[in-house]
């Protein structure tokens, strides 16, 4: 059986070239492919990274959902005030989006998540 330790001698390791041979009939048994090899772990680890938990991302998380359960009640609000001056509604619809585009800004989680790789 092959053992990496006990046979050091008779390993080739990635990149190698072999040249010459004493004999025409060479053979060779893979040991380790992809990401079983040292350039493989590598490599999974910058594709696959471990997910990190940041305490800043779950407070920044909840703040977002704060203002959006903020939004909404503005919405309601709009929604329940305009239709009691009878705005059209279109218009009606406008403006209650408006509300929440307002109070959560779109690029406010995109930002936050730069922030936190960066951080």
């Amino acid at each position: 059986a092959y053992d990496p330790d006990a046979h050091k001698l008779h390993t080739l390791f990635c990149g190698t070239c072999v040249i010459y041979t004493r004999s025409t009939p060479v053979r060779a048994m893979v040991i380790r492919t992809g990401f079983k090899t040292a350039k493989g772990e590598l490599v999974r680890s910058i594709m696959y990274p471990k997910e990190t938990k940041f305490k800043f991302y779950q407070d920044a998380m909840k703040f977002v959902g704060l203002l959006f359960l903020l939004s909404l009640l503005g919405f309601a609000y709009t929604i329940a005030m305009m239709l009691h001056w009878d705005v059209p509604p279109g218009s009606i619809v406008v403006r209650a989006f408006d509300l929440i585009t307002l109070v959560v800004p779109p690029a406010l989680p995109a930002a936050m998540t730069v922030g936190a790789v960066y951080a």
